[in-house]
Parts: C-alpha cells; sequence; structure tokens
C-alpha cells in the first residue's frame, strides 16, 4: 500500500481506504498474510446468475459500477456478438412457402437449427441476422447486402432450371400424372403447355 501511495503521490490511507472499498464491493478479496487478490471469495453468499435475464442484469449492474454507458454496453456487446460464429441459418424469402421449401432442402442437408423470414422483417428487426449465417436467393443476397455482418457474407441461393425436369417428363413412356409446384400458376401452366393436350391447362 505505501509502495503505490508513493507512486500516485497520495497519502498511504487513502489508498488503505480504496483498498477496503473494494473489498465491500467483493471485487478483491482478502487471503492469508493479508493478500489481496481480484474476485468474490468461494463461498461468500456471492451466488451465480440463475438464469439468462440475471445475467444480463448483473452485467448491466457491473458495467455502470465501472463508469461505462448503456450506450456504450450495448455498442460493446454488440461488436462481440458479431464476432461470434454463427449459432443458426436465416432463410431469408419473400414467398413463404418458397421459404418454408428452401427451409427443408438445407436441413436435409445442415445439420443447424434453422429460421426463416421475410425481406421486410429482415430489413425491419435487423436482430434477425445479427448471429444467423443468412442463405437467401441471389436477388434477395444483393439487396440485403448492407444489412448481412460483414465477416459472415450471406450465402446464395441459385434456383435450378426446369430443363431437366422437363426432360424427364419427355422421356415418360406411361400415362402419367405430373403436378407443378411454383409461386406463379402462370409459370407452372407455360411449363406443362407442351405436355398438355389441346388448349387445356
Amino acid at each position: 500500500m505505501r509502495a503505490l501511495a508513493r507512486r500516485v503521490k497520495v497519502h498511504h490511507n487513502t489508498v488503505s481506504e480504496a483498498y477496503q472499498d473494494l473489498v465491500r464491493r467483493e471485487w478483491l478479496t482478502r487471503r492469508r498474510g493479508s493478500r489481496l487478490v481480484v474476485g468474490a471469495r468461494a463461498g461468500s453468499g456471492q451466488r451465480s446468475p440463475a438464469n439468462l435475464d440475471e445475467l444480463i442484469n448483473e452485467s448491466i449492474r457491473r458495467a455502470k459500477e465501472m463508469g461505462y454507458s448503456l450506450k456504450v454496453l450495448t455498442e460493446r456487446v454488440r461488436e462481440r456478438l458479431l464476432a461470434e460464429p454463427p449459432d443458426h441459418i436465416l432463410v431469408v424469402e419473400q414467398e413463404a412457402g418458397l421459404r418454408e421449401i428452401i427451409r427443408k432442402e438445407v436441413c436435409e442437408k445442415l445439420n443447424w437449427p434453422i429460421e426463416t423470414c421475410s425481406s421486410e422483417q429482415f430489413v425491419k428487426e435487423t436482430c434477425f441476422g445479427r448471429r444467423a449465417q443468412v442463405f437467401a436467393p441471389n436477388h434477395t443476397i444483393e439487396e440485403l447486402r448492407s444489412l448481412i455482418p460483414q465477416n459472415r457474407p450471406g450465402v446464395p441461393i441459385s434456383y435450378s432450371g426446369a430443363d431437366g425436369h422437363l426432360d424427364l417428363i419427355r422421356t415418360l413412356k406411361n400415362p402419367s400424372i405430373v403436378a407443378a409446384v411454383s409461386v406463379s400458376v402462370k409459370y407452372a401452366e407455360k411449363l406443362l403447355a407442351a405436355f398438355l393436350p389441346g388448349d387445356r391447362t
């Protein structure tokens, strides 16, 4: 204490009072031989947060005690979260039915938690993309590029063309029932028109 008092040019009683205050706050703990260590004493009655809300409340309280504003705390937490690897996949697609198709196909290939949202939801609630690896059609990725974390670029989805499927239909030898799933009825009708007799659509 005397050495520190000399170094910072204050009375040693002032240093002693500062140490006592830190011990009362449990930022320092006295050990054998009056040695001081950082952190609360084991079994001192200080309990660990029981859930996430308590952990967040404790972090806010400690940050305030250390002199950090809520604005600084928010910015630093956001920076740290963005630096973390993603913990789920987020499929961004405007059409709800197509979103579900993409979700199922990605789910079959990857063993990751998957969530979905529309482009509007992604823009309105920016928290959607913070901890996610974004999967979206090419045109959507371009529209949302500025909102997707730079350290985690979005994964563009390219739709396969219909030509391969149409070739399979052309090779059918027996009468068959063929269905087309499309977000556009007109597009589906156009694809199948060549295989329908007369003017039936």
